[in-house]
């Protein structure tokens, strides 16, 4: 299962270094852990710019480049820590390390200049560029970024909730969604509830219960706590696939990615120079030019033993609609646990 670019999206919706041999300078204390890029560049000057194309840049355009700054070749020690395979190791020519000073723009807005260390690597007459994990203050990369987003899960249980509330001429509507969610890798039950306002009484309750056996799924439907029924039978259907991908589909409306976010201790949250933009792109595509002021936001992933377990949204703001002036929040907090352990237990289902 796709962790998080799939399943918590889709929530949403519903609501070191020492040279042996040759080089000098660099952090003898930073991890070389980090991701070789898939791309394979012709020149060096062409692995850099693809770096930041690929690699850093993220939904930016017109992307400004100074020239790559080589500091130091790396020797045998420094490769040996790099994640590299056998067979990438054993056609290895040569790594350096250097700095790439770039500029991008997000909307035609330009932004300040930035500074990404990177490896390239010669495989004969080919490039590559090798990035490390981000430390704490560091921007997100792509591969560091889609490899916590992309991790797999085959057990685990997830709980969202949220409550979105739109104010317009002083009168407040809510709405408020529970989202719970278990999967096993064979089943899947989720229930969901959504209510205005704080009237638990008059929540709508969706529950969702899915069974895949013999190459056969088939999915009951329970509204409001009545009893399960079946609605949907279907032969040689993968449940982790299909939940996958109608989860990526909706996923695909939240135009979001890694060049939205920052390292920090706790995981990664949205950048400072982003908050706006990250606003907008949570409120269904609000366009900037009729926004009249943002309050205070935070989209913050929590990472432990390398995964990402918890996340939480809080942010508003203040828009005009045509003669009225609309006010729109949102507070989200969504977690992952039992991983490996869950369990779904349900009463008898009408076969």
């Amino acid at each position: 299962m796709n962790k998080f670019v799939s399943i918590l999206t889709a929530a949403a919706l519903t609501a070191g270094l020492t040279t042996l041999f040759v080089g000098c300078g660099g952090d003898d204390n930073r991890s070389y852990v980090g991701d070789i890029s898939a791309e394979k560049y012709s020149s060096l000057d062409d692995a850099a710019v693809g770096c930041i194309d690929n690699g850093v840049a993220g939904i930016t355009t017109g992307a400004k480049f100074k020239p790559y700054t080589k500091e130091r070749t790396l020797g045998n020690r420094q490769i040996e820590e790099l994640d590299l395979t056998d067979g990438e190791r054993k056609g290895l020519t040569s790594a350096e390390e250097g700095t790439i000073t770039f500029s991008a723009a997000l909307r035609g807005e330009e932004l300040e200049e930035s500074q990404m260390r990177v490896i390239i690597l010669t495989f004969g007459s080919e490039y590559t560029y090798y990035l490390h994990e981000p430390e704490e203050g560091e921007n997100m990369t792509a591969s560091y970024y889609n490899r916590l987003m992309n991790e797999e899960f085959d057990n685990f249980t997830m709980s969202m909730n949220s409550t979105i509330s739109s104010t317009v001429d002083e009168v407040t509507v809510k709405l408020n969604t529970q989202f719970d969610l278990k999967y096993t890798g064979t089943e899947l039950w989720f229930k969901t509830s959504i209510s205005e306002d704080t009237s638990a009484t008059d929540s709508q309750t969706t529950e969702i219960f899915a069974a895949e056996e013999d190459g056969k799924l088939t999915i009951w439907m329970s509204l409001n706590g009545s009893d399960y029924l079946v609605v949907s039978s279907a032969e040689y259907v993968n449940l982790g696939e299909l939940l996958e991908e109608t989860m990526s589909d909706m996923a695909t409306s939240v135009d979001i990615d890694h060049s939205f976010f920052v390292k920090t201790d706790f995981g990664f949250g949205v950048r400072s120079d982003r908050i706006e933009s990250t606003a907008a792109r949570m409120f269904a595509g609000l366009q900037l030019a009729d926004v009249t002021s943002f309050g205070e936001m935070s989209y913050n992933f929590f990472i432990n033993d390398g995964s990402i377990t918890s996340t939480v949204v809080n942010c508003s703001v203040t828009f005009t609609d045509g003669d009225k002036t609309v006010t729109r929040a949102m507070m989200m907090h969504t977690q992952i646990t039992d991983i490996g352990t869950t369990e779904i237990h349900l009463p008898e289902l009408d076969k």
